[in-house]
C-alpha cells in the first residue's frame, strides 16, 4: 500500500471559508500563508535510504 499525508482537511476548510470572508468584506488578512499540522504514514513505497 501507499505511503501517504493525512491532512486536516476540515481545518483546512474553516481556515479557507474564515479568509474567504475576510476578503469579501474587504477586510485585512494578516498573514498570507496559513500552517497545519500534517502526518506522514509509513507504508510499503517507503524505506530506509542506503
Amino acid at each position: 500500500s501507499l505511503s501517504t499525508i493525512r491532512q486536516p482537511a476540515y481545518e483546512m476548510g474553516k481556515e479557507a471559508a474564515k479568509l474567504l470572508l475576510k476578503l469579501m468584506k474587504n477586510e485585512y488578512i494578516e498573514q498570507s500563508a496559513v500552517q497545519m499540522p500534517v502526518a506522514f504514514i509509513e507504508r510499503q513505497t517507503t524505506r530506509k535510504a542506503e
